[in-house]
């Protein structure tokens, strides 16, 4: 008797498989297309908001001067395509106080979107700016969970860092490879300490705790699916990445007075796939 309560334990404790990248990816299109209004006015709010008070009103900021006419396609292409980021972000004279906005803009956006999520989920009719007046309300706790996860990035970054000197290195192959492989490994094991922690955000988003017990939670509903919650937000990064620019380049190739509107679209469309995939993606770890 004793023993079989022992693996009646052992059973309860062993997590659920998370859902399967197909589905995934599946799920997250459904979603938008069957909530496409409520989604696109989130959207819309968060466009304008960024169009005004980070972008301060224009999308070309002189990019028609930088472009060389006489350049091949490919090349013309490239050129507008890097001006329109920089210009998207401000470029490089970006003050404290774009980024600041930026960041919180973004948070407002993500929680927003989460929180109209869920009422969906629940099947309730809810307005869309309902969702950034009450999605808002655990900002703070959020905040301070936001700000760890970024952190909690820096040693992922600094093996990059290490395995991007690697690959350039002219020294010894034995070197090379040894410094190579630990970088790997480092940069596996920093983006594992993120995807541990990585559904704290939700946690503190949708409920009312503390950050330190939003982080506990996250570990334990992580536990034994870190490496396949990596795969999945590893391959939705890459999918997106690839399609954006593809898009992109496809339409500078048209015509590169395209490729400033182009990319503030794509942008906020990538913005909004992300975070309905990110948040069916942690809906399947519950």
């Amino acid at each position: 008797m004793a023993q079989k309560k022992r693996s009646e334990k052992v059973v309860k404790n062993i997590p659920e498989s998370i859902i399967g990248s197909r589905k995934l990816f599946k799920k997250s299109y459904e979603t938008i297309i069957h909530n496409k209004k409520k989604l696109a006015g989130i959207l819309l709010i968060y466009a304008v908001l960024y169009f005004i008070f980070v972008m301060g009103f224009s999308l070309t900021s002189s990019m028609g001067n930088a472009v060389n006419t006489g350049a091949s396609k490919i090349s013309q292409a490239s050129t507008t395509l890097s001006y329109a980021v920089s210009n998207m972000y401000n470029g490089n004279s970006q003050s404290d106080a774009v980024v600041l906005t930026q960041s919180l803009l973004f948070l407002v956006a993500v929680m927003a979107t989460i929180w109209l999520l869920r009422k969906l989920d629940e099947g309730k009719d809810v307005k869309v700016l309902d969702a950034f007046y009450e999605g808002t309300a655990h900002f703070i706790p959020t905040l301070v969970v936001a700000t760890v996860l970024v952190l909690s990035l820096i040693p992922a970054l600094i093996a990059g860092a290490f395995l991007s000197v690697a690959l350039k290195s002219s020294g010894s192959s034995m070197e090379t490879t040894i410094v190579f492989l630990l970088s790997v490994l480092a940069l596996f094991f920093g983006l594992l300490l993120f995807t541990m922690l990585w559904p704290a955000f939700y946690i503190s988003a949708t409920t009312r705790v503390r950050p330190m017990k939003a982080f506990k939670q996250s570990i334990a509903l992580t536990k034994l699916r870190r490496t396949k919650i990596l795969g999945r937000i590893t391959l939705l990064f890459i999918v997106l990445l690839v399609l954006f620019f593809v898009v992109l380049y496809f339409f500078a190739m048209i015509s590169t007075g395209f490729i400033p509107y182009v990319l503030f679209i794509l942008v906020f469309i990538i913005f909004l796939f992300s975070q309905v995939y990110l948040y069916k993606l942690y809906g399947s770890l519950e």
